[in-house]
């Protein structure tokens, strides 16, 4: 598998060519990237994730249906981490 992140080099040229809805996906994307990675996780773990769930596929590739499926999974693991990171600081 080659292993990179899907939206890797995405340029605000090649953004313009993609509807504001399009954008709006991506972005939201790149959000709960970067709130994973504030969480603790490694950078390449997140996106061995979107790699693995996308298929390696970047985004000018995915359907929409795809696009929807990496951001709820990347929802449900932020939960997850939030959740593990509450839970060690109650047990305080």
């Amino acid at each position: 598998m080659n292993m990179h992140f899907p939206f890797a080099g995405l340029k605000k040229r090649q953004m313009k060519s993609v509807s504001n809805a399009e954008k709006k996906k991506v972005e939201r994307i790149l959000h709960l990237r970067e709130q994973l990675i504030f969480t603790g996780y490694n950078p390449g773990e997140v996106d061995y994730m979107i790699d693995m769930i996308s298929t390696d596929q970047s985004i000018y590739q995915m359907e929409s249906a795809m696009i929807k499926t990496v951001e709820e999974t990347l929802e449900k693991q932020l939960s997850i981490a939030r959740q593990c990171i509450e839970f060690t600081r109650s047990a305080k």
